[in-house]
């Protein structure tokens, strides 16, 4: 007589599946890999932040937000601030830090993808699409349609 086998119930973790690591794109794992070199193994965010940018549609959709992740977080490791602990305060100052920083060009006579600051600061349009940007002001006046009689 054999013995009966047991499957997991509704709500327990499936078992025997492969990681779902290894179905994330090239951006994804490279995002994953620098943030381990710096946080460690045993921290979420690598994790997070690969996973986020591996569940993006397009391929240059998870460039740019490789990029702009790995462009916050340097900014919140020189502040001294774990990415996952960043405050409102320090978000509106990395929103005045991408007004003058900066940006990344290839390094003529450097190797291959080799990138300085060494550009133009960041365009309206690029501030205008981080998470830190300042909202806009309506220039709408909301007014009650509505009269007491």
């Amino acid at each position: 007589m054999t013995a009966p086998v047991l499957r997991p119930g509704p709500g327990a973790p499936a078992t025997g599946h492969r990681d779902p690591r290894a179905l994330w794109p090239e951006h994804a794992r490279r995002l994953h890999d620098h943030l381990v070199e710096l946080y460690g193994e045993d921290d979420a965010l690598p994790t997070l932040a690969a996973a986020w940018i591996a569940h993006q549609r397009s391929v240059n959709t998870q460039k740019t937000y490789g990029r702009g992740f790995r462009i916050l977080e340097e900014f919140a490791r020189e502040y001294g601030v774990h990415p996952m602990a960043v405050t409102f305060p320090l978000a509106d100052t990395f929103r005045l830090h991408l007004e003058t920083a900066p940006t990344l060009q290839r390094l003529k006579g450097g190797a291959r993808g080799e990138m300085a600051r060494t550009g133009m600061p960041y365009s309206d349009a690029s501030r205008a699409r981080t998470p830190c940007r300042r909202p806009a002001r309506s220039s709408r006046t909301w007014t009650s349609s509505a009269t007491t009689g």
